[in-house]
């Protein structure tokens, strides 16, 4: 793979994730978000869909972007946090991290947006060549 970005775009329904939410409730929640995400949801409830669907959408974009195999196993690989306001910060554990270090991958920019009904994400990175060369 030559070094130049890369780039992972998600699109989630709002709707799709409201009706998941009043489904299966907790165990919905439990099961693919963040502590941080729920203790959000929870102080916001009336924009916990739309918050969810964001998350959502961002997670499968970085998840594309690494070209994971097994997305469902590394789901909770990847945290969305606010490093400050209007400012999100990827980080990566476990086999994500790994993944990302066999791709040349230091850091991964990452933007959520909302229209209409659908929450969309995109996120980018650059590939290093010499960084991967160097861990292979």
């Amino acid at each position: 793979m030559s070094s130049g970005p890369v780039v992972g775009v998600d699109v989630q329904s709002i709707a799709e994730v409201e009706s998941s939410l009043r489904t299966f409730g907790l165990q919905y929640v439990n099961r693919l978000f963040d502590p941080e995400d729920i203790v959000r949801i929870r102080t916001y409830p009336s924009t916990a869909p739309a918050y969810l669907a964001g998350r959502f959408a961002a997670r499968e974009a970085v998840l594309k972007l690494l070209e994971m195999d097994d997305a469902i196993a590394s789901w909770h690989d990847v945290r969305i946090k606010e490093s400050h306001p209007m400012a999100l910060e990827v980080v990566l554990t476990n086999r994500c991290m790994i993944r990302a270090r066999q791709r040349g991958i230091a850091v991964i920019h990452l933007g959520i947006d909302y229209a209409g009904s659908m929450a969309i994400a995109v996120a980018v990175a650059d590939v290093a060549d010499a960084d991967r060369e160097e861990l292979e």
